[in-house]
């Protein structure tokens, strides 16, 4: 897909995780999100989904600013990760529009409205890559911290 409404990554586990750890690492998370202003969980057998309210005070530079909402699922040997940016691509698809129309009154031309899909592929395009490369990030940290909290109990 050329624009991913949905963005999925995964932390390998160096063990293999039972109910009680799973279940243990899933609260880990959601507390680690919390922290970070994401709220609004909801537990769903193995899985735990969260939204991501759009005025909750986060500011624009935040890791999760562009995500609506996502799971976090633990299975024996990974965790997933699942990343909306539905809104995201609504309020960039908003912008590019209101941008070409702008540029639509000030040419008079019609062929300026090609403008609209080149604008909305750079919002959305470059704030993907710029989450990507934040959640790769955070992802590692992430790994690491899980790693350090499994090696305390042994």
């Amino acid at each position: 897909m050329l624009f991913p409404l949905i963005i999925h990554k995964s932390i390998s586990l160096t063990f293999i995780a039972n109910e009680t750890q799973r279940k243990k690492l899933n609260v880990f998370i959601a507390n680690k999100f919390q922290s970070m202003k994401v709220g609004n969980f909801k537990s769903v057998d193995n899985s735990i989904t969260f939204k991501n309210s759009l005025f909750n005070g986060q500011g624009p530079n935040h890791i999760f600013s562009p995500i609506d909402g996502g799971t976090i699922r633990c299975t024996e040997d990974k965790i997933r990760l699942s990343f909306s940016t539905k809104r995201m691509a609504v309020i960039t698809s908003l912008m590019s529009l209101g941008f070409g129309l702008l540029i639509l009154a000030i040419s008079q031309k019609l062929a300026f409205l090609l403008v609209i899909p080149f604008c909305f592929m750079w919002l959305y395009g470059m704030n993907i890559i710029i989450f990507l490369f934040r959640i790769h990030f955070f992802k590692k940290r992430l790994g690491k911290e899980i790693q350090g909290l499994t090696t305390q109990k042994q």
